[in-house]
C-alpha cells in the first residue's frame, strides 16, 4: 500500500543545470526538486 508521506532523500548527487533565464524584472530565488517515488512491486511469476 502506498502512503502519502513526504520524505527527505540525500541531495548530494542531485544536479540542476541549464535553467531558463527569468523574465525581465525577476530573479531566480530558489529551485525545488520533487522526486515522486513508490515502493517497487514484488515480482510475481507468470501463470
Amino acid at each position: 500500500m502506498d502512503e502519502d508521506r513526504l520524505l527527505d532523500v540525500p541531495g548530494g548527487r542531485v544536479t540542476v543545470c541549464d535553467l531558463p533565464e527569468p523574465p525581465d524584472g525577476y530573479e531566480l530565488v530558489e529551485v525545488d526538486v520533487v522526486l515522486r517515488i513508490r515502493r517497487k512491486e514484488k515480482h510475481r511469476p507468470s501463470m
